[in-house]
């Protein structure tokens, strides 16, 4: 079912029954005053009867009935008057078809009592006259209420139902302009495709839930533009980077097959071919690597190591493969840390890699250290290299980026892009202070295990 047949109908549901509970009460208060003016007729018949008791003059007592006939002649067409002994009361039968035992007892104290049986209502007077109680019963079909009852009731009916009609439009008319802005929203984003992710929902500020709605909405369109935006650029630097080194592989394939070479430039060719196929493979399993999610990189294999040992490895290889004590060491805590082996040294070691690749024979200074709240470890890594310009530290974690001062140095500038992406997948990361010039520092946080 539809939003719009919904609050339709809950609007109608809930309407409905607050107009059937409030005309039900105007039902019963009409039919209650009704009974009670019946029965004040009826105790005013009962007073002129015992008026008629005291009288001895029989003329006058037959104007004054006949004055009080045409006065309740539109309220009853006719009563049965009965007089009957106070003491004679619970033995008479007619009388106890009308009152019961507690309202004898009542009738003495309270001078009158109302009571009804069946569709017949009854009204008992008491009169004391002097030692010899009497009991005026006055009785009588409510005609007139009757009438008036069952018209009430027939207008009641026919308004609730024409009310629930009335109210079921005037809900979907109701529905229709609380959702008018939404279907707007709807419309808007109908229109919108990967092809013109630009474009944004506009809406006319009347309502703050749409408006909310409208901000949201337009918060993921704009994430989806930058991820189809940067997903173009992938690609086209992807296919750049891999088209290099098949270039030069099918380069070499072509001089080496265009004449006779000596065992030398086979051999030399041959390795120029080896070169730019381990290239070509690291570069596609760093691709690889890209383009899985946080989740797939939380998904391999985790191991706890310690931290300080596990850098400390990291920074004497490179150190024995250049030959060199440029890496400093220190470490400042002794805590473990839970990763992948594989994917963590790759992380590290591409920030390794830059700061000796742009700070050419300079030291570069690897610090752990607790982090303030405990719970954390920092790995600092300093150089005194070329640095990064400032309008640039903004893009560098960007796939393929290269900051203008690096073109003359190797890389496919995925690396730093690679790192982030493998240390925010174990909730950690990655900061850059950098000075143009002068060196940069990469500081990673972790959590401890």
């Amino acid at each position: 079912m539809k939003i719009k047949k919904r609050i339709a109908n809950f609007y109608t549901s809930l309407t409905a029954i607050s107009v059937f509970v409030f005309m039900g009460t105007i039902f019963l208060v009409v039919n209650y005053n009704l009974d009670k003016r019946f029965h004040t007729y009826l105790l005013e018949k009962a007073r002129f009867v015992s008026e008629q008791l005291s009288m001895e003059d029989m003329e006058s007592e037959k104007f004054d009935y006949d004055k009080v006939m045409k006065r309740f002649s539109s309220v009853f067409t006719a009563t049965e008057d009965t007089i009957v002994d106070y003491d004679n009361l619970l033995t008479d039968n007619v009388l106890s078809e009308y009152m019961s035992d507690n309202q004898v007892k009542r009738l003495k104290n309270a001078g009158h009592v109302h009571t009804r049986h069946k569709s017949k209502y009854a009204t008992a007077l008491y009169l004391p006259n002097n030692g010899d109680a009497k009991v005026v019963l006055i009785t009588a079909y409510n005609d007139y209420g009757g009438n008036a009852h069952n018209i009430f009731l027939k207008i009641m009916i026919s308004v609730f139902i024409t009310s629930v009609v009335v109210i079921y439009f005037a809900g979907e008319v109701f529905a229709t302009n609380i959702l008018k802005p939404f279907r707007s929203v709807l419309r808007q984003i109908r229109r919108i495709r990967s092809t013109n992710l630009n474009e944004r929902i506009v809406t006319d500020h009347t309502c703050e839930e749409v408006e909310e709605l409208a901000q949201a909405l337009n918060k993921m369109i704009s994430q989806l533009d930058i991820a189809f935006e940067s997903q173009k650029n992938f690609i086209s630097h992807a296919s750049h980077e891999l088209n290099n080194p098949m270039t030069a592989i099918l380069g070499e394939c072509d001089i080496i097959l265009s004449k006779e070479r000596s065992s030398e430039e086979y051999r030399g060719a041959i390795q120029r071919i080896s070169t730019e196929t381990e290239r070509l493979e690291s570069l596609i399993k760093d691709l690889f690597v890209l383009a899985k999610s946080d989740m797939e990189i939380m998904n391999y294999h985790l191991e706890t190591y310690n931290a300080g040992e596990f850098i400390q490895n990291m920074c004497d290889e490179i150190n024995y493969k250049e030959k060199s004590e440029r890496l400093v060491f220190s470490c400042h805590c002794d805590a473990n840390i839970m990763v992948n082996n594989h994917l963590f040294s790759i992380a590290v070691g591409n920030i390794l890699d830059n700061a000796c690749k742009y700070s050419t024979e300079k030291k570069v200074y690897v610090t752990i250290a607790s982090a303030p709240d405990g719970n954390n470890i920092s790995i600092s890594v300093r150089d005194n290299g070329i640095g990064i310009p400032k309008e640039e530290l903004s893009k560098i974690f960007q796939s393929f980026y290269r900051a203008h001062n690096t073109r003359s140095y190797s890389g496919q500038g995925i690396g730093l892009a690679l790192s982030q992406k493998i240390i925010k997948s174990y909730n950690g990361t990655i900061d850059v202070k950098s000075e143009e010039g002068e060196g940069t520092e990469f500081i990673i946080t972790l959590a401890t295990c």
